[in-house]
């Protein structure tokens, strides 16, 4: 519960969102340094951004509804082949 209220003092996150940010082991200073030091950003299909943080050969990553500025989900420490296969299957293109 401390958790919880930790990231939503700092982000409005959905019900998944917030779980995912929990049970993968965030900190609210990750979810600062993805969304505000971001190293690149993308759009998916269904135009949420893509907020992606390179930490040495790893990635985090972070899912925002643009509508509702809602963080969708996130997903910590995974390698460039997961990154590049997320954004293939959830159609990714340059944050313009």
């Amino acid at each position: 519960m401390v958790k919880i209220k930790e990231f939503t003092s700092i982000i409005d996150t959905t019900q998944h969102g917030i779980q995912r940010l929990v049970e993968r082991g965030f900190t609210p200073k990750d979810v600062h340094e993805v969304m505000r030091l971001t190293s690149f950003r993308k759009i998916q299909q269904d135009s949420a951004v893509v907020y992606i943080k390179q930490l040495k050969n790893k990635f985090n990553v972070i899912v925002l509804n643009e509508k509702t500025k809602k963080v969708v989900t996130a997903i910590k420490n995974i390698d460039k082949k997961s990154l590049d296969d997320l954004g293939r299957n959830y159609g990714w293109r340059d944050y313009k």
